[in-house]
């Protein structure tokens, strides 16, 4: 309920946004994501705890319509994006089945803290995919200003 009433300001937002815009709402979201699990693992009173939880569900929340648009609208062919998306499940499946009983282990070893804190820090390279992604996505302007000119001329008429 709470990431609903947080998402309708932003949907005007959302509908204007391109595939540039989406991958920093993503990195956006993930960062807030990380934060947030950080603050949890280490918070020092009760409210802290909930505010920090709550938080993270919601950037959670919004973060997948997001994410399911961006994926979308980032592969043209249906065939290849139908492979991507499955794939996209079956690898998140399979962290959650390989790091949930190694985040218990390290939770039994350490401490619930520090396995609170492995599991923020087990997001942190989906950063760095997104920040890779933003680097691949230069806006057409600046492609246009990186095209040599003589790329850019018409070949002659024989």
């Amino acid at each position: 309920m709470l990431a609903i009433l947080v998402a309708q300001p932003l949907v005007r937002r959302f509908e204007r946004l391109g595939r540039r815009g989406m991958t920093q709402m993503l990195l956006a979201f993930d960062v807030f994501t990380i934060f947030g699990t950080v603050v949890f693992a280490f918070a020092g009173s009760f409210a802290l705890a909930v505010m920090a939880y709550w938080a993270t569900r919601v950037f959670r929340s919004l973060a997948g319509p997001v994410y399911a648009t961006w994926l979308n609208t980032s592969i043209d062919d249906s065939s290849v994006r139908a492979t991507v998306i499955s794939m996209t499940n079956l690898g998140d499946s399979a962290g959650e089945w390989g790091s949930g009983p190694a985040l218990g282990l390290l939770g039994n070893a350490f401490g619930i803290r520090t396995a609170l804190a492995a599991s923020a820090a087990a997001l942190a390279p989906a950063l760095l995919l997104y920040w890779r992604a933003l680097r691949h996505q230069r806006p057409e302007s600046e492609l246009a200003e990186r095209v040599p000119q003589r790329l850019c001329r018409l070949p002659r008429s024989v």
